[in-house]
Parts: structure tokens; sequence; C-alpha cells
């Protein structure tokens, strides 16, 4: 088990002497093509795949060949997209809590349009107010504290190129359809994130806070000028 013959069968010539004979090698592995990276065969037991510079995961893949078969599998090479830094990142009248993001990627199936997608990953994070945070290698999250939600993501270009776009809304729910690795045709991932981030109540509170600040320095400095002249 785990070897093959190489060469011809044995032949008899007319002397009845056998010409050739195979012999039992070690099975080999199927070559390793792995987009955006680069393979090196450094045996025939060992291949090594680093990806390409921008690309994660940033260290090198190790795959070792037992009995023709590789024993593990190999991390996708994903493009990294880093979320910017909301503009308004200081605020001195915000105390916000962190919010929760659940980020969820879905493979295209077949069916009517947001339903046609299955096999669905999903994930959960928490996000602070403002802040950004990596989803996944390839998507990004970023929320300003006016209730700004970004996202930053991989996506394939009708020349075929991976390029990092980003898609804003004054919402809890951002959503969206990408192009991902090609697999056929169906080769769409949709993408769905959602926060509890109540963006009418909090900017109601900041408002409520901002002009609670403000009413109480109008009392503070009446009650200094009265002190004043008093004395």
């Amino acid at each position: 088990e785990g070897y093959q013959l190489n060469g011809d069968y044995p032949r008899c010539n007319q002397e009845r002497v056998i010409t050739s004979t195979p012999k039992c090698v070690l099975k080999q592995c199927p070559e390793v093509n792995h987009p955006h990276s680069t393979v090196t065969v450094i045996s025939p037991t060992e291949t090594t795949v680093q990806c390409n510079q921008g690309f994660l995961p940033s260290s090198p893949q190790t795959l070792h060949c037992e009995k023709g078969k590789f024993n593990s599998s190999l991390t996708p090479c994903l493009l990294e997209c880093i979320a910017e830094p909301p503009h308004n990142m200081v605020d001195p009248d915000s105390d916000l809590p962190p919010i929760t993001a659940m980020v969820s990627q879905c493979d295209f199936s077949s069916g009517p349009l947001h339903s046609n997608y299955t096999l669905c990953k999903e994930s959960t994070h928490q996000l602070s107010v403002p802040g950004t945070l990596s989803a996944t290698p390839d998507i990004s999250l970023s929320v300003d504290i006016r209730g700004k939600l970004c996202l930053t993501f991989a996506n394939r270009t009708s020349s075929g190129s991976l390029v990092c776009e980003m898609q804003c809304a004054e919402s809890s729910v951002v959503e969206l359809v990408r192009s991902v690795e090609p697999q056929g045709v169906d080769d769409q991932q949709y993408v769905k994130v959602v926060t509890n981030f109540d963006y009418s109540r909090e900017r109601l509170t900041n408002s409520s806070r901002r002009q609670d600040s403000g009413v109480l320095s109008v009392v503070l400095f009446g009650i200094y000028l009265v002190s004043i002249m008093i004395s």
C-alpha cells in the first residue's frame, strides 16, 4: 500500500532472459495548484505553499505526502482588506458601549434572489463605537459615532483581479453580493452584517447628553456670577 509500479511489465526475449522489470516506487501526490500563492516542492513527500504578498495567511503552509495523499488541507489565500478608521473617532461626549456584529457568508446555490444561498458561515464579533475590526482576512467592519456602518471586502472585478471595496450605510444591516474565487458559473457569495446598534436611540441619547451638559454649564456660570456680586 502506498506504492505503485513504475516501468514496463517484465518481458522475456528469445534467449529467455528478462530484459526489463518494473520498480515499486512511492505513490506521488497530485500537483498543487493554489490561487494567489507560490508552491515549492521540497521533496517527493513535502510541499510548501506561501501566500502572495497582501494575502493571508502570511505564514507558509506545509503539506506532507503519505501514500499518494496529502495529510492535511490548505487554507485559502485571502486578500487582506483592512477597514479605514472612522473620521470622527474621538468624541468627548461619547461613552457608547461596544455593539455586537453578526457576519454571515453564504455560498451560491440556486433559486430566487437571496434565498438561493446555502452553506452559510456565521460569526459574531464585538465592535467598539467608534472602532474597526477584521471579521475575516477579506472582510472588515467599521462604525462611527453617527451610526455609519462600513463594510470593506474583497471582490473580483470584471477583469478577474481581486480588489478591496467598501460599502456603507447608516443602518444596522449591510447586505451585498460579491464575486469570490471562480468555482464554475456559481462563484458568488452573499454577505450580510447585522448589528444591535440602535442608531435613532443613540443619536437621541447623545443629543440629550450634549443639551444637558449645556444647561448645566449655564447654571454653574450663573451661580458663579451671583457669588461674585454677593462678595
